[in-house]
């Protein structure tokens, strides 16, 4: 990692996790493999690309490239080395919104069936498609709220 982006390092670590600075592409060079830097993904917010750079043990610098600035965090976990324990201590609500999510789906789709399968021509292919449904919805659903909720009280420091 280069004087610039260590610079960068050093101001994170002054911050919580996920607290997010933006940084002017002029100020610092374009992060890339050269530099330490590995692709990545992240959750998607219009921005160009994601890179990270494995700092701190199993901490990351996860780096969002848009058009004039890049929005630079610290997670906890890298995600190449550790997956489950980012989406743990990162991304919790991701875990939630699957669960739940599938959960919800096949309620849904047990209950639908149950109510339709002595009426409908193709009771299991309608309940699928319940299931199928009721698990993007609730997920999606679970997902957005735990994120905003995550962020809240993050932004609170009660973490």
């Amino acid at each position: 990692m280069n004087s610039e982006w260590n610079q960068v390092r050093l101001i994170l670590n002054k911050l919580d996790y996920h607290r997010s600075i933006r940084v002017p592409k002029s100020d610092v060079p374009p992060p890339t493999v050269n530099n330490g830097f590995e692709e990545s993904i992240g959750e998607p917010e219009n921005q160009i690309r994601d890179m990270r750079i494995r700092i701190n043990g199993t901490e990351c610098m996860h780096v969002k490239e848009y058009d004039e600035y890049y929005n630079v965090h610290r997670d906890r976990v890298d995600p190449k080395y550790d997956p489950l324990g980012h989406l743990i201590y990162d991304s919790p609500e991701v875990i939630v919104a699957v669960g739940v999510g599938i959960l919800s789906g096949y309620e849904a789709a047990k209950n639908h069936y149950r109510n339709v399968e002595n009426s409908s021509e193709h009771p299991l292919l309608e309940s699928i498609i319940v299931g199928i449904l009721s698990t993007a919805n609730t997920g999606v659903s679970v997902y957005q709220s735990g994120k905003r909720f995550r962020e809240w009280v993050e932004r609170y420091n009660y973490n």
